[in-house]
């Protein structure tokens, strides 16, 4: 009875910060990839375990996270999410740190669509905007990813087929994107998928394009773990970044999607 209540439980907390309630391609099989390493740590591990998971969904539940960039927003109404309680991810050079939100929020016109968008800017280099984390402000532990300049959101490019190798606090990652190729009716479709150690942590499906990067790897909620922040494009002018954190996942997880912002740009 306990697991039941746990899954419904994990079923009503599947935290998204989505900006619109459009949504163009399919965000899928997050909640099965839960649900399969759940249930092998609770046989493992038995009552304590599903008592932990169920404490942490609530936790989650009660206090969900919302992200945000600098961007030029389409959809976002930025000023009613972000205020002065926010923190801000930002790099110095090859550094990052954590400190209280610095930003403007301004109007510009976008000639494209005809119509004014919400931009929100730092005069610092900020990566990622935050409503709440649990770790300390001053300087984060991270991985210098070697980015190309003009890479879009300064972020490392995900090759699908190839794979990115790091330590971090001595323990050792592979992160893997993966791509498939599906033709209907003469459109084709791509499924892309990113492992972690060998773990699905990602999937969409029915995207026109895979054009995954990493724009953060490292320890930002204090625990000595590995987060990351993801650019996780799928169609021409879309704007979908991810957070993924260390000190949210379930027993078999390394890290869990914790909040995401989607918006578009372009034609």
């Amino acid at each position: 009875m306990r697991i039941k209540t746990f899954f419904f439980l994990l079923d009503v907390c599947f935290l998204l910060l989505s900006c619109t309630g459009k949504r163009p391609v399919e965000v899928a099989g997050e909640r099965a990839v839960l649900r399969k390493d759940t249930v092998s740590e609770v046989q493992k591990k038995g009552k304590d375990t599903i008592k932990g998971m169920s404490e942490k969904v609530l936790e989650m539940d009660n206090h969900p996270y919302k992200i945000l960039i600098p961007f030029d927003y389409r959809q976002c109404k930025v000023d009613t999410l972000i205020d002065d309680t926010w923190v801000e991810l930002y790099r110095k050079g090859h550094k990052y740190y954590l400190s209280k939100a610095q930003y403007t929020i301004g109007k510009e016109w976008d000639g494209i669509i005809g119509d004014s968008v919400s931009t929100l800017t730092s005069k610092r280099d900020v990566i990622l905007y935050v409503n709440h984390l649990p770790s300390k402000m001053g300087k984060v532990n991270s991985i210098d990813l070697h980015i190309a300049p003009n890479s879009f959101l300064d972020a490392f490019y995900l090759k699908p087929g190839t794979t990115l190798r790091f330590t971090f606090e001595g323990k050792h990652y592979e992160l893997k994107t993966n791509e498939k190729v599906f033709t209907k009716h003469g459109n084709q479709s791509y499924e892309g998928v990113i492992l972690l150690n060998g773990k699905q942590i990602v999937r969409r499906t029915n995207l026109d394009k895979v054009d995954f990067s990493l724009m953060f790897a490292g320890d930002i909620d204090g625990d000595r773990k590995l987060d990351l922040v993801f650019n996780l494009s799928g169609e021409f002018g879309e704007l979908y970044v991810a957070l993924y954190l260390s000190s949210c996942a379930l027993p078999g997880q390394q890290v869990r999607k914790v909040s995401e912002v989607v918006d578009d740009y372009g034609c």
